[in-house]
């Protein structure tokens, strides 16, 4: 049995374990920030220079769509998933226009999956366009369209006013010839695809669609089975890693505040 003396210095030896892997993580997640800030002020130097920094001043935005990222358990369970979807957006050797259908129950992950992969460094690099669009079942197919344009374009207050055919018409000649990213994120329907699955170019360049959906009927209809992803919950393992982050996110925080103080 151990005495009192040994399970003191083996709590204090894993205590410093634990100390040294939290600091390790935080340097990661605060180079993680670093980068992300460093994409903001490259992005606003690059609207600048181009002239669209000082329009995007007198538009008006229509960005009700994409969600906030989720952090580093964002991903748990999704590597695999990860993996797959990206080699088969950035797949230079097929460069057919794909429907990419992400299915799964509610809760099980989709948005979180498409927006690990939306926001993806590589993916940004990748494509000349990305833009997110959320349907919902309560879809407005103005303001939807609106809002796609405005990922796209600079969306003036003289655009806003045009027919919902016009705008679907500006949408699409503004896609053309470009290689593109869609989400087209929450899908309830095929009434709600078949409004806006004209907007986008069939063109052999590579352009990529991905879209969420709870319902089975809605991706088969989308999107072939080659192309499908069935999303799950997370399993015993994952579940394990998943709240040893979100244990490990609350300590760095607390760190953090207390470094502060």
């Amino acid at each position: 049995m151990m005495s009192d003396i040994e399970l003191q210095a083996d709590l204090q030896k894993i205590s410093t374990e634990i100390d040294s892997i939290v600091e390790e993580a935080g340097k990661i997640i605060d180079l993680e920030k670093r980068i992300t800030e460093i994409d903001t002020h490259v992005e606003e130097a690059v609207k600048i220079n181009d002239g669209s920094g000082e329009q995007n001043l007198h538009t008006r935005k229509f960005s009700q769509s994409k969600p906030a990222p989720g952090g580093q358990n964002s991903v748990v369970g999704f590597v695999e998933y990860l993996k797959k979807v990206k080699d088969r957006l950035c797949n230079e050797e097929q460069p057919q226009f794909q429907i990419i259908p992400i299915v799964g129950m509610g809760g099980s992950g989709k948005t979180t999956l498409a927006l690990s992969i939306f926001d993806d460094s590589y993916v940004k690099y990748y494509f000349d366009i990305r833009a997110w669009v959320t349907l919902s079942q309560q879809y407005h197919v103005q303001n939807d369209l609106l809002s796609l344009l405005d990922n796209i374009v600079v969306v003036t207050d003289d655009i806003c006013k045009v027919r919902d055919e016009q705008l679907k018409d500006y949408i699409h000649k503004n896609l053309k010839c470009k290689r593109y990213l869609i989400v087209v994120d929450d899908v309830w329907t095929k009434k709600a695809w078949n409004e806006i699955q004209m907007l986008f170019p069939n063109g052999n360049n590579g352009s990529r669609i991905i879209l969420t959906t709870r319902l089975s009927d809605v991706a088969d209809y989308v999107g072939s089975s080659n192309t499908r992803h069935q999303m799950h919950f997370l399993n015993e393992e994952e579940v394990g890693i998943y709240f040893s982050l979100r244990c490990l996110e609350k300590k760095i925080a607390h760190l953090s505040l207390w470094t502060l103080e």
